[in-house]
């Protein structure tokens, strides 16, 4: 039998999402993981018309989701001097919030990439 792993591209996901389910609420991390599920099990619901498999689940290997992790550092604005922690921001959180939400059910978040500041040679 053959089985299917799916392969999402986290942030290209997150800027499509709206275009592709304009009624979903895309700042909500609950609403996007639930499209995500809904993404992967119409693929596999297409895939299964040509394996004719008894169920449509019974063809997934793994879904991947990959995405950076959110930056958590704390900068200073260059003009007003500012402290900004980029670990309290709203996407930060929605990002971190998405993670945790996807590793609950049967998509495990892999290749999740952590932001060094140090290394980006700027």
């Amino acid at each position: 039998m053959i089985k299917v792993a799916i392969l999402i591209d986290g942030g290209y996901l997150l800027r499509r999402l709206p275009t592709v389910r304009p009624k979903i609420r895309y700042h909500d991390a609950k609403a996007v993981s639930s499209a995500i599920r809904q993404l992967a099990m119409s693929h596999l619901k297409r895939e299964n018309k040509t394996t004719c498999a008894a169920n449509a689940n019974s063809l997934l290997y793994r879904v991947f989701y990959y995405d950076a992790s959110p930056y958590d550092g704390k900068e200073h604005k260059p003009i007003s001097n500012h402290s900004v922690d980029y670990a309290k921001t709203k996407e930060a959180e929605f990002r971190q919030e998405l993670f945790e939400l996807l590793r609950c059910f049967r998509i495990p978040p892999c290749g999740l990439v952590r932001c060094n500041a140090n290394a980006a040679g700027f």
